[in-house]
């Protein structure tokens, strides 16, 4: 059965960032899975469409304008890669969009635990690749800016940026999640 969104009552409700409400019985929140980083891009891509959108009228505005792809490589410069890897196709197709659906936790670890990060972005295209040892291999991305370090009050001249902590976490949870739900070890992150 599924439970109604009461932040009043629900303690998990109260956690939500970005509460989008269905108007039909029983209510729930459509975006739980909003994070805060994800909110973020949801705000930046609407306010990118209202400038554009103000524009319609003037001479030269192109409708391709307000469509066109986001390409993260013209933003971030650093990207962290995640490869889902897997020996068989069958369950290559079920493992990678595990993984896939599991990447936004990677974002909010990144979010929550690392004072370092100023902006994160999962992309939102998967990647085919190639590995040696693995017969199936897909690579998911997230693009990330620093802060700059010389305002942080821990900066010194060697600054070092330690992602392990959060990057273990997650793949960790995604292991663990891996093996309660399959026995198989021809699986990989």
């Amino acid at each position: 059965m599924i439970k109604q969104w009461n932040p009043k009552v629900n303690e998990g409700d109260q956690q939500q960032v970005m509460p989008i409400i269905t108007p039909a019985f029983p209510c729930v929140n459509s975006s739980f899975n909003v994070c805060k980083i994800t909110k973020k891009v949801l705000i930046e891509e609407f306010r990118r469409a209202a400038k554009l959108t103000k524009k319609i009228n003037a001479p030269g505005f192109s409708w391709m304008q307000l469509f066109m792809k986001y390409d993260p490589f013209k933003k971030y410069t650093r990207f962290l890669r995640v490869d889902a890897l897997s020996c068989s196709p069958e369950e290559h197709l079920k493992w990678s969009g595990f993984v896939e659906s599991k990447f936004r936790l990677l974002v909010q670890e990144l979010e929550t635990h690392s004072q370092d990060i100023s902006d994160v972005r999962p992309c939102p295209k998967a990647f085919h690749t190639t590995d040696a040892e693995y017969k199936c291999s897909t690579t998911f991305l997230c693009g990330f800016c620093f802060r700059d370090p010389q305002k942080l009050p821990s900066y010194s001249q060697e600054y070092v940026v330690d992602l392990r902590i959060p990057i273990l976490k997650f793949c960790e949870k995604i292991m663990g999640l891996c093996h309660r739900e399959s026995k198989s070890t021809n699986m990989r992150v």
